[in-house]
Order: structure tokens, then C-alpha cells, then sequence
């Protein structure tokens, strides 16, 4: 995460209150011009408020201005942050379109910035053997270099914001994203710490099993496939069934349209066959009948010999003897006679009738064979019975398939899972194993020593950038980053003069800065110096550390920040990307960073900063 520096503004307090600002920051460097007195520490100081460090803020700031507000750029978004001058800790943190975070401690606001500062989240030993949370009041003068202190040592915190451990070491390592040299030795935290890392481990070891249990299972569907491949695989043989299943339709159509017409020759056969059934009775029940007339025909015959014989026994031509029933006979064999006529053509008839039907039967018959034999030879032809089988077969692989998808995509779910418990349990180790206390030569601080190593070569290339005097030939940093001049710590009280004093500070910051590049660091990219001592330092060397610094910026592919309080201007010669903030008020004729913004001049502000007057504003 990348943040910088956009603007710094005052806000007034009450109707007769001063404001200062706002004031935009360079990419590169920006430089706050001005004699002494002006204001520019309260400026700068302004920065380390906003990022809640607490430092004293001069009275007449602290009566005149409500609050300090900092703009910082991460990427396309603006975050503001707003401090309130007040005795109590308040500040808020804004951003567009994300809801305000409100603070009414330090630690709390600390907290937020290390996140969004990249920094690494630690707890910290304390002289007392207690344990700390981070203060961005712990780290700010590691970056912001205070007037008053900052020249004289390579790390400068207030009195009351230095109870850790060796607090400089730690800040280092910080900013470099080393390991802590002193952990935590809360026992309560550390054993949380064990229970969470064991807790890890026995998930994971759970998750394992069942990873393993899924691979195994996985072997009986044949080689390893990914999801990708099952599901392509699936997709095909999905149209391979769609194609077989449209032919199947095809087939199921043509059968179906065939079996319509088969039951219509069926039943046209029945009904030819019952119509021939049907004549076949009626000849033989009219054969029955002729038989019938047949013996009428003898009784009336017979009838007629006996009444011939009773007449012959009268001896009487004329006799009346069987004269009624012989009339009747003749009537009875008359009608017979004609029912026999008719009883012949209803046989001819119903012959013909015979013939026709047994002709429609066997018609109807051969209609249907060929129709059965049309079918036959159809569904040969579309190998009907190949495609059953195809389908099935596919139908079993997409089902075997859609088994192996399941069992797939469940065992890279749990894959996935395992993974995470293994980073976690690593984690969890790394945090239990940052929290056991270690010491002496049980610990491995090989990373520390090559750090401290490089560190010492990009410090004497800055000290050489800066043409520092009379120092010892021997310069290097111990394991624990003290700097050792010629076999003496550098500490406020040793004995090196302003000059060298200054440039040694200077070429700290700007190798630390480089470092921390270098290693993929966590320090803010940018530093703050609040007026170098210029009389001890020349122009000619500020300019080559400023123009090496704003270098490292293409070196690194990054943006830097280099934020000076400065009385001459001469050093900027060749520098590029530059802001300089110039005092806009005055007192007693004399230029002033703060005052109050009058209506026209606030007007003539807001139009344009740079081709207004400078308004008279009377103490």
C-alpha cells in the first residue's frame, strides 16, 4: 500500500481564530520558505499531530485553531484526516463514499493507520516487562525529523512515548519488516496463542483425512480429471445423447405411424373376416331352410297321393271326400314352389356375397403382411436397436460421469479448505512461535545482521553524498542498528560537531529510507525535516542529497516525499516536481505562515494562491 502526503490545512477557532493552509504537497519535494518566526515548525508539526503523534503545539496555535486536517493520497482515493486541538484525544478519519471513523484515543487511531500504512501488526515488550500495543507516536520520528531534537540523534521520541524495550531496534525492524527483538512475554497470550496454533493443526490434520479418503475413492472412476475436464466431457456426451435421442424420436415416430396403420389392416382384417363369418352362417342357415322347404314339399306330396287314393275308394269322379284340404294342399305347395324360387336366388346371392368377402379378407391380409414386412425392413435399416444401445451406454457414462463431478468438485472444495488450515496452522505457529520469549543464541538473527550490514554501506554512500568532515575511517551498525563511529556509539552526548552532526542524521534518514526500498519495507514514503541548520550545512551538499533522494523515486519505480523547512532557496537548483509553500499573513510586517483570513483575501485566496498581496494583519 502506497500513501502520500496531498494537503495540510488549520482550521480557525472561533470568529478571531487563524487558519493556515491548505496547502498541497508535491509528489516531490515541497519546501516551506520563510525566515525564523514565521511559523514553519508549527506547520510541520502539524503532519506528526494528524498521525497522532503528541507533540506540543505552540499556545498561540492551541488557542487560535480548532483543528489540523491531512490529506493523504492511497492510489485514486482521499483519505482526511482530522485532528481536533483539544486536551483530549480526537480525531476522524474520512474517505468518499465509506462511513467516518470517529476516535477518542490513540491507540485505537494507531491502530487504523498501521493498516493503512501496510505495517505489520506487532505487539511490543516495554521496559517494565508489560506489554504494548503500536503508537504511530513510536514510529513518526523515524520519518519526521523535529527542529529542536530531531538533529541531534538518529531517533528522537518524546520522553513519555519511549518505554519499549529497546524501542529504537524495534522501530527499525519494523519499518523493514524484521522480526521483533523482544517478544511479548504475556504467558496468557502465549499460551492463547499455542491452544489457536494446536487448534489449526488438528483441523488441517481432520481435513487431510478426508482429502485422502476422497483421492482414494476418486481412483475407481479411472484417471484423474480437474472439474474442467469432467464437465467438458459431460457437456459432449450430453450432445451425443441429445443427437442420439432426436434419431430415437425419429425411429419412435416412424413406429408409431406404422403401428397406426398395422391396427388399421388389423381391424380392417376383422372386419372383413367377421363380414365373411357372418355370410358363411347365413348361406348354411339358408341351406337349413332349403332342407326345410325340402320336407314340405314331400308332407304336400305326399298329402296329395293319399287324397288320390280316398277319392279312388269313393269310386266317384265328383266326390267332395278331401276336396277343401286338397285345395289347401295345392295353395301350401303353390307358396312353397315360390319360396324355393326365391330360397335360389338368396342362395346365389349369398355365394356371391361369400366370394366377395373371402376376396376382401384375403385382400386385407396381404395388406397387412406387407405392411409388417415394410416395418420390419424400416427399423433394419435404422439400426434402431444400435441406437438403444448407444444410448444407454452414454446414458451409463454421463451417469458415472456426473459422479465423478460431484466427488471431483468436492475433493478440490476440500483441497482448498486443507490449504487454508495449513496457512492458517503456519500462521498460527509463526504468531505462538513470535510470542514465546526467546533470547540469546537460541535466536536466529541472521536477517538482522545483513540488514544492519547493508544499512551500514548505504549510510556511509549518503555521509560521502553529503561531503560529511571528520569522520573516523571505521563506520558501521551493530545487530541491533546502533550506529558505530570508530568503535563509539553515536548518542546525543558524543562528540561530533553540528555540522557532522547534522549530515549524519540526515544520511541515516535517506539510508533508511533506502533500505526499506530496497527490502520491500514498510516505511512511509516520504520524510519530513524541519529546518536543517543550514549555517552548518552548505548548500552545494543539501542539493546533492536532495537531487539522490528525489533519484531514488526512478530507481525504484515509486514516489517520494521530501518535505523541508528551509531559510534559502538555493539548494533546489535542478530539482523538479517542487512545491514551496510561502507565508500569506503577516505581524507587524514581519511574514506569517498563520493569522486570520480576512473576507477579501479569503476570496482572493480561494481564486488564485499565487497572484494575491500579502494582507497586514496586526497582532
Amino acid at each position: 500500500m502506497s500513501i502520500h502526503l496531498k494537503s495540510l490545512a488549520f482550521t480557525r477557532r472561533g470568529d478571531n481564530g487563524w487558519i493556515a493552509g491548505p496547502y498541497d504537497f508535491s509528489r516531490g519535494i515541497t519546501l516551506l520558505e520563510g525566515p525564523n518566526g514565521a511559523g514553519k515548525t508549527p506547520v510541520l508539526k502539524g503532519i506528526a499531530y494528524c498521525l497522532g503523534h503528541p507533540i506540543s503545539l505552540p499556545p498561540d496555535v492551541l488557542i487560535r485553531c480548532k483543528s489540523i486536517i491531512l490529506e493523504l493520497e492511497n492510489g485514486d482515493a482521499v483519505i482526511t484526516v482530522e485532528r481536533r486541538i483539544h486536551l483530549d484525544f480526537s480525531a476522524t478519519i474520512s474517505e468518499k463514499d465509506v462511513e467516518d471513523h470517529q476516535f477518542a484515543n490513540e491507540r485505537d487511531f494507531s491502530t487504523y493507520l498501521s493498516e493503512l500504512f501496510g505495517l505489520p501488526e506487532r505487539l511490543f515488550a516495554t521496559r517494565s516487562s508489560g506489554i504494548s500495543p503500536f503508537y504511530m507516536s513510536f514510529l513518526v520520528p523515524l520519518f519526521w525529523v523535529d527542529q529542536d531534537t530531531g538533529w541531534k540523534d538518529l531517533y528522537s521520541a518524546l520522553q513519555s512515548q519511549n518505554f519499549l524495550k529497546d524501542q529504537f531496534e524495534e522501530m527499525v525492524r519494523l519499518l523493514l519488516n524484521l522480526p521483533g527483538q523482544n517478544r511479548a512475554a504475556d504467558k496468557n497470550e502465549y499460551t492463547a496463542a499455542v491452544i489457536r496454533s494446536e487448534s489449526a493443526k488438528q483441523r488441517a490434520d481432520i481435513k487431510h483425512e478426508v482429502v485422502l479418503s476422497l483421492e482414494k475413492s476418486l481412483l475407481e472412476f479411472g484417471p484423474k480429471l480437474t472439474v474442467e475436464e469432467l464437465t467438458q466431457r459431460k457437456e459432449a456426451i450430453s450432445s451425443e445423447l441429445r443427437a442420439r435421442s432426436s434419431v430415437l424420436e425419429v425411429i419412435a415416430a416412424q413406429s408409431s405411424a406404422s403401428e397406426e396403420k398395422l391396427n388399421q389392416f388389423r381391424s380392417e382384417r376383422e372386419r372383413a373376416v367377421f363380414a365373411f363369418n357372418s355370410a358363411v352362417q347365413r348361406l348354411e342357415d339358408l341351406r337349413s331352410y332349403g332342407k326345410t322347404l325340402e320336407t314340405q314339399v314331400a308332407i304336400v306330396e305326399t298329402n296329395e297321393i293319399a287324397a288320390d287314393t280316398f277319392r279312388i275308394l269313393c269310386g266317384n269322379v265328383a266326390c267332395g271326400f278331401f276336396r277343401n284340404p286338397e285345395e289347401s294342399y295345392g295353395r301350401r305347395v303353390l307358396y312353397i314352389k315360390d319360396q324355393i324360387k326365391d330360397f335360389e336366388s338368396s342362395m346365389s346371392l349369398l355365394q356371391k356375397d361369400r366370394d366377395r368377402l373371402q376376396g376382401t379378407v384375403v385382400e386385407s391380409e396381404e395388406l397387412l403382411r406387407r405392411e409388417l414386412q415394410q416395418r420390419q425392413t424400416q427399423t433394419e435399416s435404422a439400426a434402431g436397436d444400435q441406437i438403444v444401445s448407444d444410448v444407454d451406454r452414454l446414458t451409463r457414462e454421463f451417469a458415472q460421469l456426473s459422479a465423478q463431478l460431484l466427488q471431483t468438485e468436492r475433493y478440490e472444495a476440500e483441497s482448498d479448505e486443507l490449504k487454508k488450515l495449513i496457512d492458517l496452522t503456519i500462521a498460527s505457529e509463526d504468531a505462538a512461535t513470535n510470542l514465546r520469549p526467546v533470547r540469546g543464541k537460541s535466536r536466529d538473527d541472521s536477517a538482522a545482521w545483513d540488514a544492519a550490514n547493508e544499512l551500514g554501506a548505504l549510510f556511509n554512500s549518503w555521509l560521502t553524498t553529503l561531503s560529511t568532515p571528520n569522520l573516523p575511517k571505521q563506520i558501521w551498525f551493530e545487530q541491533n542498528f546502533t550506529l558505530m563511529l570508530g568503535g563509539i556509539r553515536f548518542t546525543e552526548d558524543a562528540a561530533f560537531g553540528g555540522s557532522t552532526r547534522t549530515r549524519i542524521v540526515l544520511a541515516f534518514h535517506a539510508a533508511l529510507v533506502e533500505l526499506s526500498l530496497k527490502m520491500g519495507g514498510s516505511h512511509p514514503r516520504f520524510l519530513v525535516l524541519d529546518t536543517p541548520k543550514q549555517h552548518e550545512l552548505h548548500s552545494a551538499d543539501l542539493k546533492a542529497f536532495v537531487l539522490r533522494y528525489l533519484a531514488l523515486a526512478a530507481t525504484y519505480s515509486v514516489d517520494l516525499q521530501l518535505v523541508i523547512a528551509a531559510t534559502e532557496l538555493e539548494f533546489l537548483e535542478g530539482a523538479t516536481g517542487q512545491h514551496i509553500w510561502h507565508p500569506h499573513f503577516s505581524v507587524a510586517g514581519k511574514p506569517r505562515f498563520f493569522g486570520q483570513m480576512l473576507p477579501w483575501y479569503e476570496s482572493a485566496y480561494s481564486e488564485n494562491q499565487d497572484d494575491i498581496p500579502t494582507p497586514e494583519i496586526s497582532s
